[in-house]
């Protein structure tokens, strides 16, 4: 246990801080800087029976009652009882005989006189008997005050909650001065009358416990009315009390002056030089008593013999102070608990993050005695009660920078771990290769010796021809021992090549994975761009393609990925000229970017020049997007004018009356007029014209303004504060209207005002985001808008906020790095929280257009789309404006050309609709065929020429789609519904699958009649093919149609011979259950069926014995009816209802009865092969077709949902990841992250390749000069 944990025994002039225990009695005259709280208490005790009080961890609520309170209270003939009780369930006595003892011990050291306790006496009866009178030794009367210290502990130790409820009981009917249950019977009131003094209480009672347990003692006030009648809230000290209590308290061992330098070092006011340029004072300056005299006691020990505490110490000594702390409070703990602090409760490397309590401990973080000691013993946790969960977080903000440290520490130390262990694996593996190149060598050295031997044999040969045929034979010998050596060696380069692309995927591969899984990085574009620089070298196919498909189903939305060197603490869109405007850090200079490629953009070629002196804080857009206003740390503001080539220039004004940074800035909607808040507390307008001073607004806040917004009318001017409260101004007057508002509990942040007016929005340190609807001027609380229903979401500050154009969505950008949007109407989230870097945002920007721009801590912004999700739905109107129908038709399957020329698919609704598919991959709708019954299933012939469908009726259709007429129909020979159509490579073939229990082939041809007029014929092909029992579910043609598979009820697969019309004699072929769909390989050499998920004892259909197979997709070899492939595929799916190959054959695509649909690998054999199971949600009902275009581009699905939509592909996800990109790695990047012996290859083809440090000789861009094959490999 650390020395400053231990109680405080004698503090003297020399050492006058107790460091974390508490200030006891006899340190009083060392304890400074809580006077008006100790008076405060003092005049609650003497006024009510019942006090409390509470406050945040670290606080020193223990030091103000026993060094603060408890000499008062005695100066005025109170005995202060301090009691901290033994709530656990093992305790030897119960908590009020327990205190019942306490009050007798300190009546006896206080040499009082007092009536002895009986024998059993409960300490209800002891206070309330009538002879109980307390005399001190001077012969006064003494009234004994029980403090209840930590009484949070009977709600964290005290166990099962009824036990809790006993105790508080108990000590109920003691804090209100009532009658026990147990003596309210009418014997017992006899006692009472006799023994017991109901109509005076001569003591009082004061519970002091954390805040974040205010919830729960407020739980019982039904039991105790007046349990929160007399409180204090303990706060967090003022810097100015701070320091004057440790000069007070430590005059003899301070360096005057070095003070402040202390508290600063403790409150987060003091930071390095870079953090001081770069975001100086940006919380209001609070101090944790507790780690201030943490800190003065080690500085204390560390000063010289008869020394001070001066500068020089504290500027040395200071960061190692908390350091040491840190190290101290984990020390031995399991590595779980530093892991779980370092990850969960810091956001973006400079703010305090808080993680459910609850969750923390369910999920074995860290186990209820770990965060005990953490939070009571050492104070380096507290718990914070938001809304209704508890949250852990640090005690302090200023603990951040330690625990960051100790975090990258970590993690370097891991980092290098991995590096060793992968060096060392590439030296085993070299060493290997070493010891193969020798054998080699030894063996080329021993084929030359033989050839030289065979060369002097040779020689002899023409003196000695009788020997021929010998030497002959020991040529062919040596001739198979070079081709031996030749194969060795291409061996063992292959194994080489071979371990080096495992160390890649490793190593490349890996970090993907990792971010695609939650886990955050700075540098997402370098992720990804490592990851397709892996594709390029080979890694392995699936691997790739995994981590591909992840990034495009996780976040569509995401547009681009715009590298940046600095925090963006500013953006702006500029739609007319088609840029983005960002600030560039401490340049004192703006970043221009093409809104839509992210590349710099702008005749300035991405980079204006400086016009503030340091860092911009903020910028703003004029309506009119000709002018724009930056904020700066210098304290001015500078006007830029925007061109009409896009050009961005600063504008001469310089606008200097602000004193310190100017944090926020806005104009007028009129544009005439600009806003601007800083840290001196104060609001000036400006003309937005010339830049010229109009004045301040008549009042200020009472901390830093951070955010300012016009309404919408001009009339009226809103600023936020880190003060907590918002102030409504009016421009004109420049007064302030109303009285403040004030809901939030922390720092406000952000402030925006809806299009209309009609809703004000702000958000915070609090992590909520008001929405704030107009009332009357004159009601009754003096505010001009009224708080209703926060939104809640954000775990980290939220930094900003910004509305799109439509005027109800609303988008929020927060410090745990999530970027949010709302539907203000409705009061809820619209869809789920989207990251990109893993530093806090810092801005936010909506375009005309809805796109959104975020920025982030320390550098990066992200492009944002929130309308784009993982699929397309296609259109079901000719008219694209046309909204779809309120309750689209079920969609029952899909059909595409050989030729990917044009889609089908056909509907309940008595339609098959067509979409063209143009030469970009993108189907518009061309026509909407009408048929007299439900459509079941459709087919396309090879040149997508025609369409056929199946119906309810059991009759075939056909249409001539170019004449867009129905040109043939079936007689109806099916007895049944048609589920399934397919049609062969000629497209003179049809087959069907029905519910009769019957698949029929047809033969389409010319003349004859048809319903409706047709021109063609469909004349079925007899007989029959019958075998399955039951209804059949699905048919296919192989690619040569000279097969058909189909599936049915059964659960059986059968593969029909085409020309003979008979079953082809193979291997039975079954399920468990119903078989749902079938589909034959590209190649005809691969059946994939797919049906209802066995399960483990189920008798299946078809009478056979059960399969050791429960998976809902099944492979089978076509030649032979052999399983084609190992077991497994689709036993997280219960029914799949529909199954496509992909073009090269490699991946299965499948649809299922849960909505979504999952793609496989099933490349390769046996335990070598990779799958990877990628799932994709959109239909919000079963999904009833899939298949793959011939490209490989895209996936079309269609749903129960009235839905047909369109996926990404394998053959287009590298290209699509690249979309996301701005750029290559650099040379330098490819060395470091990637290889430094394999050479260069572009990873983007058509984006830049930047230089290896900033602004240094551009590189060639040849190699990425042009497009290239961007096909999985």
């Amino acid at each position: 246990m650390s020395d400053e944990r231990a109680q405080p025994a004698g503090l003297d002039e020399q050492n006058p801080w107790p460091g974390l225990a508490p200030y006891d009695e006899a340190s009083q005259r060392f304890f400074h800087g809580r006077k008006d709280e100790a008076d405060e208490l003092l005049r609650l005790i003497r006024l009510a029976p019942l006090t409390v009080l509470y406050g945040a961890s670290g606080l020193g609520k223990s030091s103000l009652l026993l060094a603060g309170v408890f000499p008062q209270l005695r100066a005025e003939h109170f005995l202060p009882v301090h009691l901290r009780l033994d709530f656990s369930e093992g305790a030897e006595r119960s908590p009020l005989e327990q205190a019942a003892r306490r009050l007798e011990e300190e009546m006896t050291l206080a040499g009082a006189d007092f009536p002895s306790r009986e024998p059993d006496e409960d300490l209800w009866r002891y206070l309330h008997r009538c002879d109980f009178e307390v005399w001190s030794k001077d012969n006064f009367p003494l009234v004994p005050v029980l403090v209840f210290d930590q009484f949070e502990e009977l709600f964290s130790r005290g166990g099962r909650h009824e036990r809790i409820g006993t105790i508080f009981d108990s000590l109920a009917d003691l804090l209100e001065n009532r009658i026990p249950p147990d003596l309210s019977s009418e014997d017992s009131s006899r006692e009472l009358r006799r023994r017991f003094d109901l109509r005076t209480q001569r003591y009082r009672v004061l519970l002091s416990f954390r805040e974040d347990f205010l919830p729960e003692i407020d739980g019982w006030k039904d039991k105790v009315p007046s349990l929160l009648d007399h409180r204090l809230r303990l706060l967090p000290m003022s810097r100015e009390r701070a320091i004057a209590a440790i000069e007070q308290a430590g005059r003899d061992v301070l360096e005057p002056g070095i003070a402040p330098g202390i508290v600063d070092l403790v409150s987060l006011r003091a930071r390095d030089a870079a953090d001081r340029r770069a975001e100086p004072d940006r919380f209001s300056p609070t101090v944790e008593p507790v780690l201030l005299s943490l800190c003065c006691t080690r500085l204390n020990r560390l000063r010289a013999p008869g020394g001070r505490i001066d500068a020089e110490l504290v500027e040395r000594a200071g960061e190692d102070i908390l350091a040491d702390f840190y190290r101290e409070a984990i020390q031995g703990m399991p590595d779980r608990v530093p892991e779980f602090i370092e990850s969960q409760l810091i956001q973006g490397d400079r703010y305090r993050g808080s993680y459910p309590e609850d969750a923390a401990i369910d999920e074995g973080s860290i186990t209820r005695e770990e965060l005990a000691r953490l939070t009571d013993d050492y104070r380096l946790l507290r718990i914070d009660q938001q809304e209704d969960a508890r949250r852990i977080e640090l005690i302090h903000d200023r603990i951040v920078e330690v625990v960051r440290s100790a975090r990258d520490e970590r993690r370097a130390r891991a980092s290098e771990v991995r590096a060793k262990r992968l060096q060392q694996e590439a030296e085993d593996k070299a060493r290997v290769e070493r010891e193969r190149r020798k054998q080699a060598e030894e063996a080329k050295r021993h084929a030359e010796e033989a050839t030289h031997r065979a060369q002097a044999a040779q020689a002899r040969a023409e003196s000695e021809r009788r020997r021929a045929s010998r030497l002959s034979l020991v040529l062919s010998v040596l001739s198979v021992l070079f081709v031996a050596i030749a194969a060795f060696a291409l061996w063992t380069k292959r194994e080489v090549d071979q371990a080096r692309i495992a160390t890649l995927e490793e190593r490349l591969v890996g970090e993907a994975q990792a971010m695609l899984d939650g886990a955050r990085t700075v540098r997402p574009d370098r992720v990804l761009l490592q990851l397709m620089a892996a594709r390029n070298l080979g890694v392995d196919t699936d691997a790739v393609a995994g981590a591909m498909l992840k990034e495009l189903l996780q976040r569509p939305q995401l547009l681009r990925l715009i590298p940046t060197d600095q925090t963006v603490s500013g953006l702006v869109f500029l739609d007319r000229h088609g840029l983005l405007v960002a600030t560039g850090g401490d340049s004192g200079s703006l970043l221009v970017f093409d809104a839509k490629s992210g590349q710099p953009g702008g005749p300035q070629e991405g980079r204006t020049e400086a016009a503030h002196a340091g860092w911009i804080w903020a910028l703003a857009r004029s309506p009119d997007g000709r002018r724009l206003v930056s904020a700066g740390n210098d304290g001015t503001l500078r006007l830029w004018d925007v061109a009409d080539d896009g050009s961005i220039r600063a504008n001469e004004a310089r606008m200097a009356r602000h004193v310190g940074a100017v944090k926020t800035v806005a104009f007028s909607p009129s544009g005439e007029l600009i806003a601007s808040g800083g840290e001196d507390r104060t609001l000036r307008v400006w003309n937005a014209r010339d830049g010229s001073y109009l004045g301040a607004l008549l009042g200020e806040h009472n901390a830093p303004v951070t955010a300012v917004a016009f309404h919408p009318g001009g009339e009226r001017l809103v600023s936020a504060s880190e003060d907590s409260t918002l102030l409504v101004w009016d421009v004109a007057s420049r007064g302030q209207l109303g009285a403040p508002l004030a809901r939030h509990s922390g720092p406000v942040r952000a402030v925006a005002f809806r299009p209309d007016g009609e809703l004000l929005v702000s958000a915070g340190e609090d992590r909520a985001i008001l929405l704030w609807t107009p009332q009357e001027p004159r009601a009754p609380d003096g505010q001009f808008y009224r708080a209703d229903t926060p939104l809640t979401g954000h775990s980290g500050g939220v930094c900003c906020l910004a509305f799109f154009p439509d005027g109800r969505g609303l988008a929020s950008g927060a410090w745990d790095g999530a970027l949010r949007w709302w539907d203000t109407a409705m009061a809820g989230p619209l869809g789920g929280p989207l990251e990109a870097y893993s530093r806090g945002l810092q801005s936010l920007a909506v375009a005309g257009d809805g796109r959104i721009a975020s920025g982030s801590d320390r550098g990066g912004i992200a492009l944002w789309n929130p309308a784009i999700a993982a699929s397309r739905e296609l259109a079901t109107t000719a008219d694209a404006a046309s909204p779809p129908p309120t309750s689209p038709a079920f969609v029952s399957s899909i059909a595409i050309s050989r030729s990917g020329n044009r889609i089908a698919s056909g509907s309940w609704d008595r339609s098959v609709r067509v979409w063209d598919v143009g030469p970009q991959g993108d189907p518009r709708l061309r026509i909407e065929l009408k048929a007299p019954a439900k459509i079941w299933s459709v087919a396309l012939s090879a040149d997508g020429n025609r369409v056929v469908a199946g119906g309810d009726d059991g009759i075939l259709r056909v249409w001539d789609i170019p004449g867009e007429r129905l040109v043939a129909a079936s007689a109806p020979l099916h007895r049944s519904m048609i589920w399934s159509v397919a049609i062969d490579a000629q497209g003179r073939q049809v087959a069907t699958a029905s519910q009769d229990g019957t698949v029929r082939l047809w033969q389409i041809g010319t003349g004859g009649a048809a319903e409706g007029g047709g021109t063609e014929s469909i004349e079925a092909i007899e007989p029959a093919l019958a075998g399955h029992e039951g209804g059949v579910n699905a048919v296919a043609f192989d690619g040569d149609g000279a097969r058909v598979v189909s599936g049915g009820d059964d659960g059986t697969v059968r593969v029909w011979d085409v020309a003979e019309r008979r079953p082809m004699e193979l291997r039975p072929m079954t399920h468990d259950g119903p078989v749902l769909a079938v589909a034959f390989s590209h190649d005809g050499e691969t059946i994939a069926s797919g049906g209802i998920r066995s399960v483990a004892g189920a008798e299946p259909p078809n009478g056979g014995p059960a399969s050791r197979d429960f998976g809902a997709l099944r492979l089978w070899n076509a030649r032979t009816g052999e399983p084609a492939r190992p077991a497994g595929f689709g036993r997280r799916i219960d029914r799949i209802t529909s199954l496509a190959f992909s073009p090269d054959d490699d991946r299965i695509v499948a649809g299922g009865a849960d909505g979504a649909l999952r793609q496989w690998n099933i490349a390769g054999d046996g335990s070598k092969t990779r799958r990877f199971d990628a799932r994709f949600e959109g239909h919000r009902g079963r999904v009833t077709g899939v298949l793959t275009t011939p490209d490989g581009r895209s996936i079309v699905s269609t749903g129960a949902d009235g839905t047909v939509r369109l996926w990404p592909g394998s053959e287009a996800w590298p290209e699509l990841v690249c979309a996301k990109l701005t750029r290559n790695l650099s040379h330098l990047e490819w060395r470091e992250l990637v290889s430094s012996t394999d050479p260069y290859e572009c990873q983007c083809p058509g984006l830049p390749i930047p230089a290896d440090e900033p602004g240094g000789p551009a590189p060639d861009q040849t190699a990425c000069a042009t497009r290239q094959d961007l096909q999985i490999k």
